[in-house]
């Protein structure tokens, strides 16, 4: 039997090293793609970069706002929006938090519920707090049942104290929905493709068993 002839490998194997340092760090790259899905839905590191995106969101909009608008107890609360609706206008305040999305305790969103509720019945208008960055859509951001995302329990109840949440969803998670949502009492207040829904342009009003709503005064 003739010897097997050995080919010489030196070079092959070199070029092929050499290809595989100049590749795409592929393992480097999803890794930061990672990261960046992570970000997205960590929420806004400081109060001031929240009341900052909030502020551009408002502005992009056309509405007119107040900065730091006094209530009538002497609190301080961020903004209060002036939005023109159906030939007049609505009002209703915002309340901007820090490092706000699907992750954040039950506990958390308890504190700014009661403070939103709190300048609420102040101002006799609908208070939200945000930004909260989600990966929720739609109906998720409001879902009932006996096991409640915390997000979920804060737009539940704290829409009986006429407190919602303004939502906004990362680019790469938006198939057919809109960026940014406001969300009260189990359904959308105001979405950036469709606008105010009349049917949550309401207060809650209840004095007693009996459950009563009143809709919002356009000024005009």
């Amino acid at each position: 039997m003739p010897p097997i002839e050995r080919y010489p490998v030196v070079h092959q194997t070199s070029a092929v090293i050499q290809s595989l340092r100049l590749a795409p760090d592929w393992t480097a790259q999803r890794e930061a793609e990672r990261k960046q899905r992570a970000a997205s839905i960590q929420g806004i590191e400081t109060e001031k970069n929240a009341v900052e995106m909030l502020k551009d969101l408002i502005v992009s909009q056309g509405w007119d706002f107040r900065e730091q608008y006094e209530t009538k107890s002497g609190k301080l609360i961020d903004f209060v929006i002036k939005a023109p609706y159906s030939g007049g206008h609505i009002f209703f305040g915002v309340e901007c938090k820090r490092r706000t999305n699907d992750e954040t305790h039950a506990t958390e969103l308890a504190d700014y519920l009661e403070q939103a509720a709190a300048y609420s019945r102040d101002l006799d208008m609908p208070v939200f707090v945000g930004p909260v960055l989600s990966n929720s859509r739609g109906c998720q951001l409001y879902k009932g049942g006996s096991e409640l995302k915390s997000l979920a329990a804060f737009n539940i109840f704290g829409g009986r104290f006429n407190v919602g949440a303004i939502v906004r969803n990362p680019p790469m998670n938006r198939i057919s929905h809109s960026e940014w949502s406001i969300v009260l009492r189990g359904d959308m207040f105001w979405e950036t493709e469709t606008g105010f829904n009349p049917q949550r342009l309401h207060m809650v009003c209840s004095k007693g068993s009996k459950l009563e709503r009143k809709p919002m005064k356009i000024w005009k």
